[in-house]
């Protein structure tokens, strides 16, 4: 296992480049509300079984399910990455902690955890987004923010919140002004 950085300056833990560039692609999948999220993620774990981030999306995204049914694979994610550990680098660390602890539905300590990595790691987008989601749901959503890297409270919309120098949010936003000024938003 190698450590590779990504564009957003991010440093992932893979057996190749390739599988980095593969994750970006599922992020962007994921952000973009595609419908193939999950075929993408699959694919990757194939070529790259031990790529932590990896595990931490599949389970990020089995307890985003609400679904009881799900939670079986997202423990199975994280008892993947409680056995690579010693492999694993602060980021990814910190991550499973905060899977960790939603797993048992401890939802300060994971927003905690979150809001750590944001601090330390301000353009992990995963990070970003499950902190939003955990913001919303437990009522405060201004926290989320907060936190956010570029300067939303200045720039005056939650839509550049959600943009957070992202290219496919870029897009999501620009489309979104786009209907808004026509009027079908």
């Amino acid at each position: 296992m190698q450590q590779f950085e990504n564009q957003q300056g991010l440093i992932f833990s893979a057996d190749q480049l390739f599988s980095v560039e593969c994750f970006d692609d599922v992020i962007e999948a994921y952000l973009g509300a595609s419908a193939d999220v999950m075929s993408k993620l699959t694919v990757l774990l194939e070529q790259d079984p031990d790529m932590p981030m990896a595990h931490c999306f599949k389970a990020y995204l089995m307890k985003l399910g609400s679904d009881p049914r799900l939670l079986g694979a997202m423990d199975d994610a994280i008892e993947r990455l409680k056995v690579m550990r010693p492999t694993l680098n602060d980021r990814e660390t910190r991550h499973l902690a905060a899977l960790a602890y939603w797993s048992d539905n401890q939802s300060k300590d994971t927003i905690r955890i979150i809001e750590e990595l944001l601090t330390l790691y301000p353009h992990d987008i995963l990070a970003l987004r499950i902190n939003h989601h955990l913001h919303f749901y437990s009522g405060d959503a201004p926290r989320s923010i907060e936190l956010c890297p570029i300067g939303s409270k200045t720039e005056g919309s939650l839509t550049t919140f959600l943009v957070c120098k992202h290219s496919v949010w870029k897009k999501v936003a620009t489309i979104n002004r786009l209907k808004l000024a026509a009027g079908k938003l």
